[in-house]
């Protein structure tokens, strides 16, 4: 996908022109060779040839190159075995597109349960990781009560364990995780935190994600609106 232009609509509306998109590859297609190459296959190229020279006559090299170009891809695609994706997808070459703006989307979270913490603005993949941080922790703060409580399904120890080493190990989260959390003023929870100390740290480790989210929402605009 090529983009050749940026600009902004607005703070919040960011827009990027599109000039096209990469065809499909042909080299992979079983082509009927014997059908391609009879008397009306030649027939046609004798007209292209004249459609070409024509162009070339007239100075638009450009031109004659994109006739030359539609004209094989709708060959090879007449004399297919069986075509995959639809035709479309596999013509395009040597073309001038006009440029289409597309809206820029913010990056996308993964959807979770209408439990799951989400931050109120979404916009970068450090968010992301750190909202995914947050519901790790909070899988975790469960299964730990559904032990305490005598239930949950088979294997849910090792499941913890695992949970707790993923928060520890989390990449895009904040820097030696325990090591921030012992800055903000949280103590040494041992080798498996208890829910309680899980909760204190669920409700900073959000808000530290909602104000995040904020402040890079906030940001990228003028950096936009800088250039």
């Amino acid at each position: 996908m090529l983009f050749s232009l940026l600009r902004l609509a607005s703070l919040g509306t960011i827009r990027l022109f599109r000039s096209g998109l990469r065809p499909a590859c042909l080299d992979h297609l079983d082509i009927d060779l014997e059908a391609s190459t009879n008397e009306s296959a030649i027939s046609t190229s004798d007209e292209l040839l004249l459609k070409v020279t024509d162009q070339v006559e007239d100075g638009d090299l450009d031109r004659a190159v994109a006739i030359w170009s539609d004209h094989v891809e709708t060959h090879l695609l007449d004399h297919r075995q069986e075509l995959p994706l639809p035709g479309r997808r596999y013509k395009g070459r040597c073309q001038k597109v006009a440029p289409r703006a597309v809206k820029l989307a913010p990056a996308r979270l993964k959807g979770g349960r209408a439990t799951d913490f989400t931050p109120e603005v979404y916009s970068s993949l450090q968010v992301r990781q750190w909202t995914k941080q947050v519901r790790r922790l909070k899988c975790y703060r469960n299964a730990t009560v559904a032990l305490q409580e005598d239930r949950g399904k088979p294997g849910l120890k090792g499941d913890r364990v695992r949970l707790w080493g993923a928060c520890l190990e989390a990449p895009g989260g904040p820097k030696r995780f325990m090591g921030w959390l012992r800055g903000a003023g949280f103590g040494d929870p041992g080798c498996l935190p208890p829910p309680s100390w899980c909760d204190g740290v669920l409700q900073h480790l959000e808000s530290e994600t909602h104000k995040l989210a904020r402040n890079l929402s906030a940001y990228k605009p003028r950096i936009f609106c800088s250039y």
